[in-house]
């Protein structure tokens, strides 16, 4: 019986320890990046139609404080005049642009990071879908994320989205 308690207590501690090094076991920088980028995504997504685009651009504001510089260079070929740098001013924008949308989701992959000395460059995937009308759309393209690092935190200061044209 008490070798059978010591091996249930043995298995009990080994679970608890390997959890407690996965929550609180350092992550690479690499790791942190996507994990950063990956935030962001996520943070631009909504599920639901944008009832008022003034709220959402505030909530788009907050949402984005954690994973964008100030300023930040946001680039997309289809947009010729030039995004606004600020991100509340960005976020505005975007909002009264998602507006037409029900739906807005983005997701990353394959993203390929190299530290640099300011930070990191980032080359990727983003797929966006949208629903619009009622009927969904999907468009994939490569993006480029160039971030500061300070003081271990990584925030965006540029994102580009390429063209069509320039898929491989």
């Amino acid at each position: 019986m008490l070798r059978k308690n010591l091996l249930v207590y043995g298995l009990a501690s080994a679970g608890a320890l390997t959890v407690t090094a996965a929550l609180f076991w350092p992550r690479s920088k690499e790791e942190v990046i996507i994990s950063q980028l990956q935030g962001l995504a996520a943070a631009s997504s909504f599920s639901q139609p944008i009832e008022n685009p003034i709220f959402f651009g505030s909530a788009l504001t907050e949402r984005w404080e954690d994973y964008l510089n100030n300023p930040v260079r946001v680039t997309v070929p289809e947009v010729q005049s030039r995004l606004p740098s600020q991100p509340g001013q960005l976020a505005m924008s975007a909002a009264l642009v998602l507006s037409r949308f029900g739906a807005f989701q983005v997701s990353l992959s394959d993203l390929e990071v190299r530290l640099t000395a300011l930070g990191a460059s980032v080359d990727g995937v983003a797929e966006v879908t949208v629903i619009e009308a009622g009927t969904p759309r999907r468009d994939t393209r490569p993006v480029h994320f160039e971030l500061s690092e300070d003081g271990g935190q990584y925030l965006v200061t540029t994102i580009s989205v390429s063209d069509h044209a320039d898929e491989p």
